[in-house]
């Protein structure tokens, strides 16, 4: 309910709205009653105009979590303006119910010069689909599920419900198998299946095997509906669409929050008491998002990595800066930023570099906001280096720039964010060790930084200090994974096949591969992956 005295050239008028919800449909009941009719028809037009801007905003917000259906996304929530009219909005929350099917959105807009501010809750639904069949009169798409395809969760305002058809009702291109995402451990393919492969040395291909004979790409089915898969050269997780994490690998330090320390564990085991939309693991420490937006911590601790202020270790979650509500993590290990609901970064940990983008190289055991003149929407860590994506897409840097890590075009470290690239529109942003990997809203895959080994993929073995194009042929790309703590990169691309990047020509799993080994190289298909085909 809101409550605002507003004063127009005629007189004043106290106006009283009651805001009430109806769902997915996207439709508002709205009380007003006006106790003065002074200058009634230029407010009432204002309050129209807010609630346009409100529910066009939630749209929106659901919009971009749809932009990667699968896996977790990170919507803008920071104030947006309009210009014609000068309106504002704002996502205050988001809180998904335990079920995970429905979000509650608060959102609120503002009148620049006018003062006048609206508030509403509006609860978006997921619905469970697999393609678009058509469009209504209205555009609204009607959503199909097909048997033997996995589903999506889409969020926002479908037009009716989900529509059950077989597959032989489906006319048009049938794409087989292909990858959905990946990094450089693990991967997750078209209908749900997980893959491991790689090293073995501390059962980090979580096959439940404790060997140390490199996997080839082994598809696992202990696991199903596997969304968002992380890993470092020694220890992985998995989130399913449950919002579950699992671990696997090493976990001397704790670091798979299981509630132990000192062993390695074989095959994927889960974390209990939580659900999570996000996770992050480097170094012996780990950090994760819950589904009401709160920061867990757990790993190693001792020099203040796990930002509590208490310099302890864990080997299962704690909660991190408790009165603020987190959309997004990224961890080296001994520095980690985590980005808030408003679109802040939050840094700390160890700042030699000045990463932390504190504007100083001091560290910091406790969780402190960094002074940055914009918001983000989207954050990655380096090994010592900060990188962010803001809501116009422009990609900002921080900390050691050794080798062009930065990619601002110079080899001086920064203590604040720096604008990378400026002019050019990026999607996506990984960090890793001494470098860093972009996708551009073209769908370019470019790299900077160390370039050793071939490292960067962009055919050469030199340094860059500037974005510049992996040399991949002509595909575009979707997605980019590397590590802080490793020479290997893995992207998909739009066609979902998998590529390699800095494995000087043996790709993310024991194979014999052609080419340069400094370009990027396309990784067969493994075994149990069916062929694009025309049904």
């Amino acid at each position: 309910m809101i409550r605002q005295r507003l004063r127009g050239k005629r007189g004043d008028l106290r106006v009283t709205i009651v805001l009430g919800v109806a769902a997915i449909t996207g439709l508002y009941v709205m009380t007003t009653i006006v106790t003065n009719n002074a200058a009634v028809t230029e407010q009432a037009a204002l309050t129209v105009q807010l609630g346009q801007a409100l529910e066009n905003r939630a749209q929106a917000y659901a919009a971009s979590l749809d932009s990667n259906l699968s896996g977790s996304s990170v919507p803008p929530t920071g104030r947006q303006c309009g210009t014609n009219p000068a309106v504002c909005t704002s996502i205050v929350s988001d809180e998904l119910n335990a079920a995970g099917t429905s979000r509650t959105l608060r959102v609120q807009a503002d009148q620049v010069d006018g003062g006048l501010i609206m508030t509403r809750d509006v609860v978006i639904q997921a619905t469970k689909a697999s393609h678009i069949s058509a469009l209504d009169a209205k555009g609204h798409p009607t959503w199909v599920t097909v048997d033997g395809e996995t589903p999506f969760t889409i969020w926002g305002v479908a037009a009716g419900q989900t529509t059950k058809v077989t597959e032989d009702q489906m006319k048009g291109p049938q794409s087989g198998t292909t990858w959905v995402t990946a990094s450089a451990r693990n991967g997750v393919d078209s209908a749900g299946q997980r893959w491991v492969y790689g090293a073995n040395t501390a059962c980090q291909a979580g096959t439940g095997a404790a060997s140390t004979t490199p996997v080839s790409a082994a598809g696992l089915t202990s696991l199903t509906d596997v969304r968002t898969v992380i890993a470092t050269t020694d220890t992985a997780f998995l989130l399913d669409a449950t919002g579950t994490a699992y671990g696997y690998g090493n976990n001397t330090q704790g670091q798979l929050g299981l509630g132990r320390s000192g062993d390695q564990v074989c095959a994927p085991e889960a974390i209990k008491n939580h659900k999570f939309i996000a996770i992050t693991t480097a170094g012996g420490s780990s950090f994760a998002i819950d589904t009401s937006h709160r920061l867990w911590a757990w790993g190693l601790g001792t020099a203040g990595q796990l930002g509590d202020g208490a310099k302890l270790s864990y080997n299962a979650p704690q909660q991190v800066a408790a009165s603020t509500r987190f959309t997004a993590v990224a961890t080296s290990g001994a520095s980690t930023w985590a980005l808030d609901v408003q679109g802040r970064i939050w840094s700390w940990g160890d700042n030699t570099y000045g990463q932390l983008g504190t504007g100083t190289t001091t560290p910091t055991a406790t969780a402190t906001r960094i002074p940055a003149t914009t918001t983000f929407t989207q954050i990655s860590a380096g090994a010592t280096a900060f990188y962010g994506i803001d809501p116009s897409g422009q990609l900002w840097a921080a900390g050691n720039n050794a080798n062009g890590a930065l990619g601002d075009g110079t080899t001086a470290n920064r203590s604040t964010p720096v604008k990378v690239a400026a002019g050019t529109i990026f999607v996506q942003v990984s960090g890793g060790q001494g470098r860093a990997f972009a996708i551009d809203s073209t769908g370019r895959l470019l790299a900077w930084g160390a370039g050793s080994s071939g490292a960067l993929g962009t055919g050469d073995t030199s340094n860059k200090t500037a974005p510049t194009p992996v040399d991949a042929g002509s595909a575009k790309f979707r997605s980019v994974q590397t590590t802080v703590d490793g020479n290997v990169t893995a992207a998909v691309d739009t066609d979902g096949m998998l590529w390699a990047i800095g494995t000087n020509g043996s790709g993310l799993w024991p194979t014999t591969l052609s080419g340069n080994a400094a370009s990027a190289q396309r990784m067969p298909r493994p075994t149990g992956f069916t062929p694009p085909s025309w049904k």
